[in-house]
């Protein structure tokens, strides 16, 4: 499933991210896909830039962007792994 959202440079947006799983133990990543087709990758909660904050929440990982720059904009994708 996916959405759309849109912010304004300077300000904030959150992305959502739920899933469903009998697996206690699992990891989610955040997938940053540029116009240049080069994946960036972000792991939940791991994120190293301070501007990204994902903390898992029951069975959601939204991941929360702030103080937007042009160059966010970007096609995101969230994925599940086991541990």
């Amino acid at each position: 499933m996916s959405s759309l959202t849109i912010g304004t440079e300077g300000e904030s947006v959150t992305l959502r991210c739920n899933y469903e799983t009998t697996d206690d133990g699992v990891y989610l990543y955040w997938y940053r896909h540029h116009s240049d087709l080069q994946l960036i990758f972000l792991n939940a909660p791991g994120i190293s830039d301070d501007r990204f904050k994902a903390a898992k929440n029951g069975t959601s990982v939204p991941l929360k962007i702030q103080k937007l720059q042009l160059t966010d904009s970007a096609v995101y994708y969230c994925a599940l792994s086991p541990q």
